[in-house]
């Protein structure tokens, strides 16, 4: 109980000395040089600024970031817990602290005309004191705080990462009001903040598998999965000196996990022998995703491979087409042709019937008789005439 006292104590004091490091880089190197800052921080100071300048007053950026961050950290009770709650306030108390009365860092020893010198130095130091803080159990408010939220229920989704998207959304509106050129390098010191932030809350291990042999296994397990929503394998080993057959606990857990972890293995088996390995590589189940650049080209292929069947189906189905248009066409002539046969037998026979009727005949007169009548019929004409 006493040396849980005395972690929970030092845990807290790296919170409040982190904050404190963020707080003096603010001072140092952001008040007096006009460098625009992002998150809930750069937010409040855009309020603070549209409050003085709609009421005329001089209310300081202080109070919208501790309204805000108060709404946030009522979340954090609810969702995170009351350890993680108690040390972000403690983080937010000192940060705005800083910020407010450590004014004696305003441009010590960096000129206000270099402004990319100011923008770097502001993010690898904003972002080594944010890590420290966040790392062991609390943050300094505002876009960490979201950052550290969303990562709790998703933790593909990295602090560093988050902070960077809701910073350059913020910095986006200042545009309008501080000009591009601060905006940009704004982006410069939240990006390297975001990168340093990530570096020292996830170390340069990255991911690790922890054993755990305990003859309490079955409640770390359990702990393990309610608080930090990690899978837990089992497996029998034999251990030799004492012949008995153990439960081995294997969990694969971030680095800035790691101290979490062994908290509450220690609560609850002060005895067990623990062993971490380094992972190289972790995927799925909170990690990264398994092969997302093999399954997009293996995608690619099937496409590619799609698009050319169905090109030659094309193909044969063009050829396929022009043959039976070939051979409709033909069929077409034939058709005509025995059409235009049919139509004329139809038509002489019609000329063969109207000659019957015309002459009371089954038979067509012969050309003789042709003769004979006309003959006959200009005789006639001439006696009429006479």
């Amino acid at each position: 109980m006493k040396s849980k006292i005395v972690k929970n104590i030092f845990s807290g004091f790296l919170v409040v000395l982190g904050a404190f490091i963020v707080g003096l880089a603010f001072n140092a190197f952001i008040a007096e040089n006009g460098i625009v800052i992002g998150g809930i921080s750069g937010l409040c100071i855009l309020i603070a600024d549209l409050i003085n300048f709609l009421f005329n007053t001089q209310i300081s950026f202080i109070v919208p970031y501790i309204i805000v961050n108060g709404a946030l950290l009522l979340l954090c009770l609810k969702y995170i817990g009351k350890k993680f709650a108690i040390f972000t306030i403690l983080g937010v108390l000192t940060y705005t602290l800083s910020a407010e009365f450590c004014t004696f860092m305003q441009n010590v020893g960096i000129p206000s005309e270099d402004l990319m010198l100011c923008a770097i130095f502001c993010g690898v130091i904003m972002g080594f004191g944010c890590g420290v803080t966040i790392r062991f159990g609390g943050s300094t408010g505002g876009s960490d705080l979201i950052a550290c939220l969303l990562n709790k229920y998703n933790s593909k989704i990295s602090v560093g990462t988050v902070n960077i998207l809701l910073n350059t959304f913020v910095i986006a509106l200042t545009i309008v009001t501080d000009g591009i050129s601060l905006s940009l390098y704004g982006l410069i010191n939240i990006w390297l903040c975001g990168v340093v932030t990530d570096f020292v809350i996830q170390g340069s291990q990255g991911v690790s598998a922890y054993y755990i042999i305990s003859r309490k296994s079955d409640d770390i397990s359990r702990e393990i999965m309610l608080k930090l929503n990690r899978s837990v394998t089992a497996f029998y080993a034999r251990a030799l000196t004492t012949e008995e057959d153990v439960k081995v606990l294997c969990c694969v857990v971030h680095a800035w996990e790691s101290n979490q972890l062994k908290g509450l293995i220690y609560d609850i088996d002060t005895e067990a022998f623990v062993f971490a390995t380094r992972v190289n590589e972790a995927l799925n189940k909170g990690f990264s995703r398994l092969d997302i650049n093999a399954g997009i080209l293996n995608k690619l292929k099937k496409r590619k491979k799609r698009n050319v069947k169905v090109s030659k189906v094309n193909t044969s189905g063009n050829k396929i087409d022009a043959s039976v248009n070939k051979n409709q066409k033909n069929i077409g002539d034939d058709n005509s042709q025995i059409e235009s046969v049919e139509t004329k037998k139809i038509l002489k026979e019609n000329h063969f019937k109207k000659l019957q009727k015309a002459n009371k005949t089954d038979e067509l007169p012969s050309v003789s008789q042709i003769q004979d009548s006309g003959e006959v019929s200009l005789e006639s004409a001439q006696d009429k005439k006479k």
